[in-house]
């Protein structure tokens, strides 16, 4: 496989996983804006209508971890997230895993290992899988038929 290959594989693995994320915002009534480039500092504004804002460093991944780099070890704060998608071993058609960990706990980790990426293995599975409600955001209606 050609350098540009793996290059546009990462780069759709990477958009899959930030519409996703702001696909699954939005299913839950919140709001998402998804950052365009890559100097901004986060991927994704995500808002409720009371006015709340976390801000979320989307990760995806087909290969089980996710590389972080060096920032992540120093990047924390109450209203930022990671949130982690995980491709692997998934079949188009099936629903990736999303981990949703605050920077602090990635900051923690990432040291405590003293390593520049994460695996599941890393950190409690059940703790942070679909972790939505970790965010504090509040929906602005609930879904009626």
């Amino acid at each position: 496989m050609s350098k540009k290959t793996t290059l546009n594989n990462k780069q759709h693995i990477r958009l899959a996983a930030e519409y996703l994320v702001a696909s699954e915002l939005n299913r839950r009534f919140l709001n998402a804006s998804i950052q365009i480039g890559t100097n901004v500092g986060y991927d994704i504004a995500a808002f409720d209508n009371n006015g709340h804002v976390v801000y979320l460093e989307v990760k995806g991944s087909q290969l089980g971890g996710w590389i972080l780099g060096k920032k992540a070890q120093d990047k924390r704060g109450r209203k930022v997230f990671y949130v982690l998608v995980t491709y692997y071993r998934v079949d188009i058609g099936q629903k990736p895993e999303i981990y949703i960990l605050p920077a602090s706990v990635v900051a923690k980790i990432l040291r405590r290992y003293d390593k520049l990426a994460l695996e599941p293995k890393h950190f409690n599975n059940k703790k942070y899988r679909e972790a939505w409600h970790s965010l504090g955001l509040i929906a602005s209606t609930k879904y009626k038929k």
